[in-house]
């Protein structure tokens, strides 16, 4: 089989548990692209998340920041989609309300409106500080149609984040929920996850989706196996995961991504 795009989640699948590359997983991937195929970064980081990821790595990318909803490349932003005014509103209210952190994301801005120790956390993944708003504030601008999110991530314990996915599907707000760990539950536009990513991305480019290969270890990663030509699971993925994957590799740690991509390619 012929592939022509490699699709990867970031966190648990590219990087190790210390937010690094591999080796072997830095040369497989260098190997791919001097055969001519494409590789993209599909993850629900923003931009500033993701770039830093791809100067690690070496080699140019595409990108799909919040799963999809901005899509970009060397050039610029290729695709956009925000979230509607009436979702924005509900949303933020949602988080609020539930008492979780409230991350708000538009275009390469990322805003918050304190400093609390899951901010920290991140802080010190992405090394970036995140802008502090007022809510109050953003509002009226939402209300208008005007710096609309593109992602809304709400942090904290498990079953507070579970209040707020339990909040926006009572109030039939038009958003696609999904959690990407038990400590973050990622609200994009309705209609956005990773599996319309790998379709714009085709589209975009050319490529048959039958000759594109993902990898991913989240439920938020289902949509992307499931929509690739050949989806993996990362041995450290959840069990969910494995149930639609078409190869489960070896885990993040000991570079999964490495070891399938020697079997798929060497097949190919």
């Amino acid at each position: 089989m012929k592939y022509s795009m490699i699709c990867m989640d970031i966190d648990g699948t590219l990087l190790d548990d210390f937010q690094q590359i591999p080796d072997n997983v830095r040369t497989s991937l260098k190997k791919a692209h001097d055969m001519g195929i494409k590789l993209a970064l599909v993850s629900m980081r923003s931009p500033m998340g993701i770039d830093m990821i791809e100067r690690q790595l070496g080699i140019p990318c595409i990108k799909a920041a919040y799963a999809g909803a901005y899509i970009y490349d060397g050039n610029g932003c290729i695709y956009s989609k925000t979230l509607s005014s009436e979702a924005a509103v509900k949303t933020c209210d949602a988080i609020n309300e539930a008492g979780a952190s409230l991350w708000i994301f538009e275009g390469e801005h990322w805003s918050v409106t304190e400093i609390d120790d899951w901010i920290k956390r991140e802080i010190s993944i992405v090394r970036h500080k995140p802008e502090i708003a007022d809510i109050n504030l953003l509002k009226p601008y939402w209300c208008e149609g005007q710096r609309l999110p593109h992602k809304f991530l709400a942090a904290g314990e498990y079953p507070v984040i579970c209040r707020v996915n339990d909040e926006l599907k009572r109030a039939e707000v038009d958003v696609q929920p999904g959690f990407s760990s038990r400590i973050y539950l990622e609200i994009m536009p309705l209609g956005i996850d990773k599996g319309f990513a790998l379709e714009k991305l085709c589209g975009l480019h050319g490529v048959p989706k039958e000759e594109t290969i993902a990898f991913g270890d989240q439920d938020t990663d289902i949509p992307l196996l499931t929509a690739a030509g050949l989806g993996v699971a990362m041995g450290n993925g959840i069990d969910n995961l494995k149930n639609y994957a078409d190869l489960i590799t070896r885990t993040n740690n000991e570079g999964g991504i490495a070891f399938a991509l020697e079997h798929i390619l060497n097949k190919a």
